[in-house]
């Protein structure tokens, strides 16, 4: 997997390009507690840019980063958790998904158009232009990244790991839509039964089984081809992706 993928699908990884200063700039300027997270990040991130160890969990906040950890939770969250639900300028639009589009976490108008960013992103506008240009959205699946991305014109909005189908049973290619949002669903075959699967946003209809890119709860094997030809996504990274989508958003399968 390139690095671009890497870092998209692990805040961690986009941590360690933007955030950690090797070990001689540890006391830079910017970096008020000496522990290699610079403060504007530490403010992004929610940690205390001037205590060394935010939660007081006895491990240094940059430890905790380094492993994926929210530095200033002292549960054990997981770092891509908390921005995810995070929130700072409520609006409406999460501070992980904020630093993915480069639009300003403390400003909820970043463009300063009148319309917040979650608003715009909503609906398919840019958060980062001030003008009426509607971009529209796209989903994009890689079978051999076994990732799903998706976009507002320019704009990354997320990626993350999913399961495409395995071979003999595989995910169709091509340029599809979304056809039908359905927000409960029974999938069922020979040797599978899988009722109130939740988030199901169907982009090929058959008569013997439709085609849907959905959440699935049955397993955590996100990055493998586990399907019988849907695009299985963990319930966390659908719940975003259903509300976003709309119908006849453009879907893209290679």
């Amino acid at each position: 997997m390139d690095m671009i993928y890497t870092r998209l699908l692990n805040i961690s990884a986009i941590v360690l390009v933007f955030v950690f200063a090797p070990a001689f700039v540890r006391a830079a300027p910017g970096d008020m507690d000496g522990d290699g997270l610079l403060d504007r990040y530490e403010l992004m991130i929610g940690s205390n840019p001037e205590l060394k160890d935010s939660d007081g969990d006895k491990w240094p906040d940059r430890g905790e980063v380094f492993a994926g950890y929210d530095p200033s939770d002292a549960t054990g969250a997981k770092l891509e958790e908390s921005l995810l639900k995070r929130d700072t300028d409520n609006d409406g639009l999460a501070d992980y998904l904020e630093a993915n589009i480069n639009t300003d976490y403390q400003n909820e108008d970043s463009d300063g158009d009148g319309y917040a960013d979650g608003v715009e992103i909503a609906h398919g506008f840019s958060p980062l232009d001030p003008g009426p240009k509607h971009y529209g959205k796209r989903i994009e699946v890689s079978k051999d990244r076994q990732t799903l991305s998706y976009f507002v014109g320019p704009h990354h909005i997320n990626s993350f790991l999913v399961s495409t189908g395995l071979w003999g049973t595989d995910t169709p290619e091509g340029e599809f839509e979304v056809e039908k949002k359905i927000d409960s669903h029974l999938y069922q075959g020979s040797d599978y039964y899988y009722p109130n699967t939740k988030y199901n946003l169907r982009f090929k209809f058959h008569e013997r089984g439709s085609y849907y890119i959905h959440g699935a709860y049955w397993h955590n094997n996100f990055g493998k081809r586990m399907s019988h030809g849907c695009v299985n996504v963990s319930y966390r990274d659908m719940e975003h992706l259903y509300a976003w989508a709309d119908m006849s958003t453009p879907v893209s399968i290679h």
